[in-house]
């Protein structure tokens, strides 16, 4: 049963991001046909779902959104809806289209002004954007990519976050070498940096969270496998997910969009409703003799995939610096 449904607008962007995991391949943009193609993937119309509108940047193409958005309420009406988006675009109509139908809104941001710049390009138009989801009374969630440019900047970032009164979370990412990253090695920053760069994060991310509701995904996914061993990454490693690139190719999450070995399908005789992802994993034999194994929920499986083994374990340096800013004791080899 399909519980997370990605719509990739398009592969267009306005932005030109040194590491997106797109990259620079041919610039599609879907097709009302597709849109509802893609929503009758959905026999069960009552069961939990989450439908997330991405990209390429979708605010591009706000018509499709509302197209979209209309047409999951119609057809879907117990679904939930999302849109990442780099901010960088919001007018009053297109917030207009948020607020209309309740979408959560992520918003990419790296790190402060320079760094988001080197990385991204237009911080203050970001900035803009998420001041105007606030005077709409509208809150968002911070998605970051780690790299070895902003890593150091987290504590700015989450200091930034702080004055942005309408963030209610973030989400770190670890890039990955897919589209423009594959060859840049560089991206990528050492474990230490990571784990100092977090620990100093934590600091602020823990006052935060002492005054209001604030969600940071790894720390809340740390807690939830604790909690239940049984809770996986992500549903694309349960067969869960799928994701609908503007062409009508099948693949199994946004990340693995577009490249030809997770093809699933083609959306006009697509039929399964849950397919097995054998090459994908999360963890490796390593991680059952880790000493916060209890803990971890692994990686991302298709960053697994993509990095390899050389960057492979940077996550854990992530959940080690998490841990231990939340006082979390655990033995040290």
């Amino acid at each position: 049963m399909i519980k997370y449904l990605i719509i990739i607008i398009t592969t267009n962007c306005n932005l030109n991001c040194i590491y997106c995991y797109i990259g620079d391949q041919e610039r599609l943009v879907i097709t009302k046909d597709i849109i509802d193609k893609g929503l009758s993937l959905i026999s069960n119309k009552t069961a939990p779902l989450h439908i997330q509108i991405t990209g390429g940047e979708p605010t591009l193409y706000p018509e499709l959104i509302e197209y979209t958005c209309k047409n999951i309420k119609k057809h879907l009406p117990m679904a939930t809806i999302g849109i990442q988006t780099n901010a960088t675009l919001l007018d009053s109509s297109i917030v207009k289209i948020f607020k209309k139908y309740n979408l959560q809104v992520g918003v990419s941001l790296d790190g402060p002004g320079e760094v988001h710049n080197t990385l991204r390009g237009k911080f203050t138009d970001t900035i803009k954007g998420i001041e105007l989801l606030k005077r709409n009374r509208i809150k968002c969630r911070i998605t970051t990519t780690l790299t070895s440019f902003n890593v150091s900047s987290l504590k700015k970032l989450a200091l930034l976050i702080d004055l942005l009164e309408n963030i209610e979370g973030i989400g770190l990412d670890m890039v990955v070498k897919k589209g423009r990253a594959k060859d840049k090695d560089y991206l990528f920053p050492d474990k230490l940096e990571i784990y100092s760069g977090i620990m100093d994060f934590m600091r602020i991310i823990n006052l935060i969270k002492a005054t209001k509701d604030f969600h940071f995904r790894e720390q809340d996914m740390l807690s939830a496998y604790k909690k239940n061993k049984k809770h996986v990454f992500c549903h694309a490693q349960q067969g869960e997910s799928i994701a609908i690139f503007p062409d009508g190719s099948l693949y199994p999450c946004a990340q693995t969009a577009g490249d030809k070995r997770f093809l699933l399908g083609h959306i006009s005789n697509y039929k399964i409703e849950k397919y097995e992802f054998n090459n994908f994993t999360n963890k490796d034999k390593s991680c059952s003799s880790c000493n916060i194994s209890s803990f971890c929920p692994g990686d991302c499986p298709s960053r697994n995939f993509y990095n390899g083994s050389k960057n492979k374990k940077l996550v854990c340096s992530l959940y080690f610096a998490v841990l231990k800013a939340q006082g979390v004791h655990y033995e040290t080899s």
